[in-house]
């Protein structure tokens, strides 16, 4: 019996040793038919079908989705589960001042921010000698003027006001316009570009369904329902074989997404609560789980029947009480 790693359905307590919903299915399926078994674990899900194939094994006993493509290359039992897909993202969505400076850095707003430093600085010395000249009452030390200056370009920058009076004539009074008028639109390119990197941030970051995955790098079980489905619809994607590895790129952020079969991706968030992953929207592209055979496998009519009389003595249900709640 091929088995691979997949929690709930399929998991190895130590060697050898197994549990899970599939293998508890199996192993009762097996126990009313009188039917010995080996498990031979399996790396990846096209190892899995290579041996089905290839007649090394007799059943598959995992969560496999009976798809158009895998019957053309094997059979399956009737299905025994009702599963679908579903997108688990980070849930670490906090806007740090680290991700705010980056988002600024990369769309070029750090060299603009450091141009206006640099202006603003200059009018800083620019307005301290002219007010050493024309103010009798101006501090005369420089480190005090400077202070002062300062103080002052940075309150038209930012507010619009000055706390200066304007005795320089006509003349003055129309560059003091000029100033307050750049100050004005210096604080609106400010907050214009603050709000747009918040909401670029926002956008990039928002996942709530599949209609959202299209651009971002997703990460995939190789071989798995999930692959094929990202593939069929042209997305980005990186495949994994371990699942672990996956949700570790999830969390620093290599990856945007992942997608998965449902009832998997939340037994690994339940399990891992100290992990910031989240699962979000609702299931889609549903799925029949159920066993896999060899083609025109001997075992196929014999545990379609044992599988109709576990369903009608309530087993299943009982089963998938215990493993995944009322529905």
């Amino acid at each position: 019996m091929a088995v691979i790693y997949s929690p709930p359905f399929a998991m190895e307590t130590s060697p050898g040793v197994y549990k899970g919903f599939s293998v508890e299915l199996w192993e009762k399926l097996a126990a009313t038919l009188k039917l010995n078994y080996v498990y031979v674990p399996c790396s990846t899900m096209p190892e899995l079908m290579q041996k089905l194939e290839s007649g090394q094994v007799d059943v598959a006993v995992t969560n496999m989705v009976v798809t158009s493509s895998r019957l053309k290359l094997i059979d399956f039992t009737q299905p025994y589960f009702n599963g679908g897909l579903r997108i688990m993202v980070n849930a670490d969505r906090r806007f740090t001042f680290a991700k705010f400076y980056e988002a600024l850095d990369k769309y070029g707003y750090i060299e603009i921010f450091l141009v206006f430093a640099g202006i603003l600085l200059a009018l800083t010395y620019v307005v301290t000698l002219f007010q050493r000249r024309l103010t009798k009452d101006f501090p005369q030390r420089w480190h005090e003027g400077l202070a002062d200056s300062f103080y002052h370009v940075m309150s038209v920058a930012m507010n619009g006001k000055t706390n200066y009076a304007a005795k320089t004539g006509a003349l003055g009074k129309v560059l003091a316009g000029i100033w307050l008028m750049c100050g004005v639109a210096v604080v609106a390119y400010i907050t214009s570009s603050v709000t747009s990197i918040m909401t670029l941030n926002k956008l990039r970051n928002e996942i709530n369904g599949a209609q959202d995955l299209n651009g971002k790098l997703v990460g995939v079980i190789k071989g798995t329902a999930a692959e094929e489905f990202c593939q069929v619809h042209q997305m980005y994607v990186k495949a994994y074989t371990d699942p672990k590895v996956a949700v570790s790129d999830l969390i620093n952020h290599q990856i945007q997404a992942i997608v998965g079969e449902a009832a998997s991706l939340q037994y690994y968030d339940k399990m891992h609560p100290e992990l910031p992953i989240t699962e979000v929207g609702s299931v889609f592209s549903d799925e029949k789980y159920a066993f896999g055979l060899p083609k025109k496998s001997d075992l196929r009519t014999e545990l379609n029947i044992g599988l109709l009389m576990l369903q009608e003595d309530g087993f299943l249900h009982d089963l998938q009480l215990r493993y995944f709640g009322d529905p």
